[in-house]
Formats: C-alpha cells, sequence, structure tokens
C-alpha cells in the first residue's frame, strides 16, 4: 500500500468509529445529509413541499417521543404535548403579531416551554408511577 491509500483507510476507519459512536451507520449518515438537503433542491423547494417536510419532521419527533414513553418505559404520557404545543404557539404568536421570523420564532418557543417543562418537574418529580402521569397530564389539559 501507499503511502496515501493507508492515509486514506485510516482516515476512512477513523470516520466510521465517529459515526458508530453517533449510532449512524455509513448509509445512515449519507440519507441523513440528504434528508436535510433535500428542501434545497429544485424539484422540492416549492413552499407548499417544504411545509409538508416540516410538518412530517415535527410528526416524526412528536412519534419518537410517544414511541420512548410508551414502549420503553411502560408509561402513556401525552404530557409532553403541552410543551411542545406551547412552544408552537409562542412561535405564531411571535409570527403573527410581532412580525418575527417563524424560524426564529422556533427558538424563542424554547423558551417558555423549557419554563413550563422545569416548573412541572418541580412539582411531579418526586411523584411515582400513575400519580405522576396523571399529574403532567393533568398539567397539560389545563395549559
Amino acid at each position: 500500500m501507499k503511502k496515501s491509500d493507508k492515509e486514506h483507510y485510516y482516515m476512512l476507519i477513523k470516520v466510521q468509529k465517529t459515526l458508530a459512536q453517533a449510532g449512524l451507520s455509513p448509509l445512515g449518515a449519507i440519507s441523513l445529509l440528504l434528508l436535510a438537503l433535500l428542501p434545497l433542491m429544485p424539484p422540492f423547494n416549492q413552499e407548499y413541499l417544504v411545509r409538508w417536510l416540516v410538518v412530517a419532521v415535527l410528526i416524526g419527533a412528536q412519534a419518537m417521543t410517544f414511541d420512548f414513553t410508551a414502549g420503553c418505559i411502560s408509561i402513556v404520557n401525552f404530557g409532553y404535548c403541552a410543551f411542545f404545543g406551547l412552544g408552537a404557539y409562542t412561535s405564531g404568536v411571535l409570527a403573527v403579531k410581532f412580525g418575527i421570523n417563524p424560524w426564529l420564532g422556533m427558538f424563542i418557543g424554547v423558551i417558555p416551554s423549557a419554563l413550563l417543562g422545569f416548573l412541572t418537574g418541580i412539582l411531579t418529580l418526586k411523584l411515582r408511577g400513575i400519580l405522576y402521569v396523571e399529574s403532567v397530564s393533568n398539567c397539560s389539559l389545563k395549559i
């Protein structure tokens, strides 16, 4: 092997180890990169298609959260939807009332959601089992 071939081989091994630590295969990393670049490609850069892609990502995030709470820890909990909804509502109000870009409002919407999550956690994290689920679900209904 030439010296440059060995360097490329070691670099490839290093990249594969880094991807494995992140939980991605090389095909998964390429797919994730293509999905991130999809809204910039000409057939998909139309406004309604970008909106569908954003909605699909949001629904996917909600599905993963539900899968984690229902599948991994065996507790059906929809309290996280209140935090998600508060962030979305904040982003919408900032966009409509104050003219702030929705992408910036999305990051600003994290602040009230995190604050509500923190306050809910202070009240409920000492509870266990079904009492915890009911308290967080009731908090989400109150919002």
